[in-house]
């Protein structure tokens, strides 16, 4: 009796966390961020999750908890999590739309339950989302499911839950939800899926290996590059900007000099986005390439980034022009010969040399600081 009751508790408490788009409509998200498509943009969050911790239902549970003799809703939890598992288990491949009570109840559930319950659960959990949010199931469940994951995500302690299964997440969650489908809710799929990566990356919950081997695997760093170009939502090209640096500065070193000539001039292309804010973010992308490179890493491509990029330090815009001149200067420090270089085939064209020589500036530094040798 006490398990009905506290699943219902834990319904209640996916009502409080609010809804993440109508059920399967079309018209998922509410936010500013289109950029075609007329209409609104994706959520930039994860709605109401996670819900209130002083609610009502929250109150029910606590309640609950001592009604059955346990000292803490945790105990609750854990008395229960195999049970309630089970039964979404069988439940989710009658789950559609972000409507279901089911699917809710799961989303409360990862949200509420203590850490070390999610650990000790965490195969049945995975089971469960890996079926939910399998590529061919509707996107508004996918939708409401990424969300819950974003939201476990930016609580490291709740999200350290997943890092053993951090590889399934990735190609089996994420990965797939990249995937490019038709529609505006499977647009808000894509949106939240790089979010959810981005934060995942970002609070250093998938270890180096996982990532390494899914990049290895060849689609991860395409489905970055296609988020990076989204025609319907801006949103998600800056939350793509995002995961790339947090991929670059948790595995960049570890690029095969394969993934950095894929890489660099997708960032080249992103600097020619609409939005000014879109392309200072991805300048900060290209400083996080040029500090996980090797020292050793190929001229001629370095050369190709640097002429390509240096064009954006004469841009109208002195919030791009900074964002690039101090990427150029993290070049520097790795490349010295090639910013020196580039900046002077830049000087006939530039209007000003502010910027110019402050790269400039940075480059003979580190040539100093290299030494006769060129190792630090």
């Amino acid at each position: 009796a006490s398990g009905d009751l506290f699943r219902s508790f834990l319904q209640l408490r996916a009502a409080e966390g609010g809804t993440s788009g109508s059920e399967g409509s079309e018209d998922a998200g509410s936010n500013p961020g289109v950029v075609g498509g007329g209409g609104t943009g994706p959520s930039t969050g994860p709605g109401g999750l996670p819900p209130a911790e002083t609610s009502a239902a929250a109150r029910g549970i606590d309640d609950l908890a001592r009604a059955c003799g346990f000292s803490s809703a945790g105990e609750l939890y854990s008395r229960h999590a195999e049970a309630i598992l089970g039964q979404l288990a069988v439940e989710q491949d009658g789950w559609q739309g972000d409507g279901q009570g089911g699917q809710r109840t799961l989303g409360a559930f990862v949200l509420g339950a203590p850490p070390e319950v999610l650990r000790r659960e965490m195969r049945s959990l995975c089971l469960i989302l890996k079926c939910a949010m399998h590529r061919d199931r509707e996107p508004a469940l996918r939708l409401s499911l990424l969300r819950v994951l974003d939201a476990a995500f930016e609580s490291r302690e709740r999200g350290a839950a997943f890092e053993g299964v951090a590889n399934e997440v990735v190609e089996r969650m994420i990965s797939e939800s990249l995937i490019w489908k038709a529609g505006k809710t499977a647009a808000a799929v894509r949106y939240a899926a790089v979010v959810s990566l981005g934060t995942m990356l970002r609070n250093e919950l998938c270890p180096r290996r996982d990532l390494l081997t899914a990049i290895q695997r060849g689609e991860l760093l395409p489905q970055i590059g296609a988020a990076l170009e989204e025609d319907y939502y801006a949103d998600t090209r800056a939350a793509a900007c995002h995961a790339l640096a947090m991929l670059l500065e948790r595995c960049g070193d570890r690029l095969t000099d394969e993934h950095r000539r894929y890489v660099y001039p997708e960032l080249l292309k992103r600097m020619d986005d609409s939005r000014d804010e879109i392309r200072v973010t991805c300048a900060g992308v290209v400083a996080a390439f040029f500090r996980s490179m090797p020292r050793d890493y190929d001229e001629t491509n370095v050369g190709y980034l640097l002429k390509g990029f240096l064009i954006h330090m004469d841009d109208p815009n002195p919030d791009v022009q900074e964002a690039v001149c101090r990427a150029l200067e993290v070049a520097a420090e790795k490349k010295p010969d090639a910013v020196v270089e580039a900046v002077k085939a830049a000087r006939d064209t530039h209007r000003g040399r502010v910027y110019l020589d402050r790269a400039d500036a940075a480059a003979v530094a580190a040539k100093g600081g290299l030494g006769l040798g060129g190792q630090r």
